[in-house]
């Protein structure tokens, strides 16, 4: 289970990995968040983990996605 579930991932990442360069356009969104999530999103910046808070948020938001969206779609078509 936990071997399909990390291949679904990777082919999800790659398939959004990729359509980052196709030219698509990207929306700029507000959202308040408290300080230990600021402070936790800059730890993972100096640690060079991401490039800036942005794509450390873009990669959140599409595990997510990912996980609770197409993961659960993926699991009613298997039902």
């Amino acid at each position: 289970m936990y071997k399909s579930y990390l291949n679904h991932v990777i082919r999800v990442f790659m398939f959004n990995f990729s359509s980052c360069f196709t030219g698509e356009k990207m929306k700029l969104i507000t959202i308040y968040l408290p300080e230990p999530y600021l402070e936790a999103l800059d730890e993972l910046v100096t640690k060079r983990y991401y490039p800036h808070r942005a794509e450390a948020i873009r990669v959140a938001i599409r595990d997510l996605i990912a996980m609770e969206l197409w993961g659960r779609e993926k699991h009613v078509k298997d039902s």
